[in-house]
This record gives structure tokens, sequence and C-alpha cells, in this order.
């Protein structure tokens, strides 16, 4: 009994996948004119460091990854706010996390606001299937997009509501139509 307990769990690891290395994941938010991002970069965020800066290989102290994440970070990372003007990066700190992780989290800043569109290009130095996966609460919107070698670059809808508006526009005319129609 025990050698197919054993059995199955050495199967069951074989099988999953638990920390993707081809996936970071970052959370957009505006809070006055400031954007936060909160990103959450697999453990493979070293080599990319290295592939992007390769100096770094002999590098002894952790400042000169952050600085070169800083760099890296304000390169890959570009928002473009409704006036196609670019939001001033404002830097990054780390997010402490508890526990075993395979992961690092950054809070990275931007200047500005009415974002528009982004240009996510971070770890695609690395990995050629990187998916950067977003989600967003910006003006009063929430959603998902996500960037890959393919789409760098994404915009956000400003105002979904225009659509409705365009739809009830529409549709007037053609219901009275109709409704003329059937009064005939």
């Amino acid at each position: 009994m025990r050698i197919i307990i054993l059995l199955c769990f050495l199967l069951s690891s074989f099988c999953s996948s638990a920390h993707d290395s081809n996936r970071a994941y970052f959370r957009l938010a505006q809070k006055g004119d400031t954007i936060f991002i909160d990103a959450n970069f697999p453990w493979t965020l070293r080599d990319a460091l290295i592939l992007y800066q390769p100096a770094l290989e002999n590098a002894n102290s952790t400042e000169d990854f952050f600085e070169a994440l800083n760099s890296y970070v304000e390169e890959n990372l570009i928002l473009i706010d409704q006036t196609g003007k670019k939001l001033h990066y404002n830097g990054l700190n780390e997010i402490h996390s508890e526990g075993h992780s395979h992961q690092v989290s950054y809070q990275i800043k931007f200047k500005g606001g009415n974002l528009s569109q982004f240009q996510n290009t971070l770890m695609f130095n690395l990995n050629k299937d990187q998916v950067n996966l977003h989600n967003y609460q910006i003006n009063n919107m929430k959603g998902e997009l996500n960037t890959d070698l393919n789409n760098p670059i994404q915009s956000i809808e400003q105002s979904s509501h225009s659509k409705i508006w365009w739809l009830i526009i529409l549709l007037i005319p053609l219901v009275y139509t109709i409704f003329r129609m059937r009064l005939k």
C-alpha cells in the first residue's frame, strides 16, 4: 500500500507544474494622479536581468541588481495616457512576502493618470513564450489584458458607455420603423 501511495505521489509531481517561469502577474490601480502596479515576477527574473545587463553575472551586491531592475522596468514597461504622453516612471519598491515563494513582488509607480495603453515587454528577453497577465482598475473600469511577444501593447477601453449609447441611438429608429409598419 505504501508503494502505491508513493508511486501516485511521484506521478502527480511529474504531471503538475506549480510554478510557471514564463508568467508574470501585474495588478494596475490608479490612486489620485499615480498609477500603482503590483508586479509578481517568477524566480527567473534574475536570469532576465543578467541577459539585460551581462555585467551582473559577476555582481556581488543586491544594489547592483536593484539598479538594473529599475532600468529594466523603466525600459520595458511603458504607460501612455489618453493624450499619447508617456507617463513618468517613479521607481519601485519590493513587496516582502511571507513564507515560501518562487516569485518576487514589487510595487511599481508611475506619475500621471488617464491611462490609455501600456507596453509590457518584461521577461520577453528570457522567454519567447512569456505571457504577462494584467488586471486593472483604472478610471472606474475593471478588466484583464495579456501581453506576449506578438501583442506587447494593449489598450484600455476608456468608455464602454459610449458603445451602449451608439447601440441605443441605432435601436431607436429601428424600433420606431417596426412600430410604424405594424400600425399600417
